[in-house]
């Protein structure tokens, strides 16, 4: 359902723009997309629909902030000099109430996955690296969140007797996830000017647990192999 109302969000703002250019060719009126900072649209538009579509993450308010900050300063509201100095703790508030309030917001993932709070690993890398070796550990899930850095997660070893769900966000980041061979995976991925890649090949056991990855890179990175 929400993917529905997203794709429905973002076919609104193209027929609005088809109309809008329409109104231009019978001079009804003089509207323009070229406007100063529209390229920030495409960063923008796309964290308003991971938000609809996913629910709020990290991932895409850190996108959303950062478009709508570059929009701002092409509008000339904000100086170049004082926009950057305000992106960085910009983020790293937005980061700091996300951690603060992710455990009082209920959020429905697509795969419907019931996994205690308590049994979620969280990493963050914030201009820096992280790595995660579960080798031999009993693995229920995780929240990562990569910005300005790295994180890699390596499960080739994890024991996973049930079906759980990764969610991550990489922004001007990069995650590695690496997958034991005995499960299944099911991918729901946000690339926002960046790229999420999937090298990993599933079984066929029937009976095998899934792992359900939510991704989100806003100008980084997500490898799953």
């Amino acid at each position: 359902m929400r993917n529905k109302i997203s794709m429905a969000f973002v076919g609104i703002v193209f027929i609005l723009l088809g109309v809008a250019i329409i109104g231009n060719a019978f001079d009804a009126w003089n509207f323009t997309i070229f406007f100063d900072g529209w390229w920030t649209l495409f960063i923008i538009v796309p964290c308003v629909a991971s938000m609809i579509n996913n629910g709020v993450n990290s991932g895409n308010v850190i996108g959303l902030t950062i478009g709508v900050l570059l929009l701002t300063w092409q509008q000339q509201f904000i100086e170049k000099e004082t926009m950057g100095k305000l992106i960085l703790p910009a983020i790293l508030i937005l980061l700091g109430l996300y951690i603060i309030f992710k455990g009082f917001v209920k959020k429905n993932s697509p795969s419907k996955i019931a996994v205690d709070p308590g049994q979620i690993d969280n990493v963050s890398a914030i201009l820096g690296g992280c790595d995660r070796n579960y080798s031999n550990i009993e693995f229920n899930g995780a929240e990562c969140a990569a910005v300005f850095g790295g994180i890699g997660l390596n499960l080739k070893s994890a024991i996973i007797t049930s079906d759980c769900k990764i969610t991550c966000s990489a922004v001007f980041g990069g995650i590695e996830i690496l997958l034991p061979a005995d499960v299944k995976l099911k991918i729901s991925s946000t690339p926002i000017l960046g790229g999420v890649e999937n090298k990993f090949v599933s079984t066929t056991n029937p009976d095998a647990p899934t792992i359900f990855i939510e991704a989100t890179a806003i100008f980084g990175g997500i490898d799953i192999k």
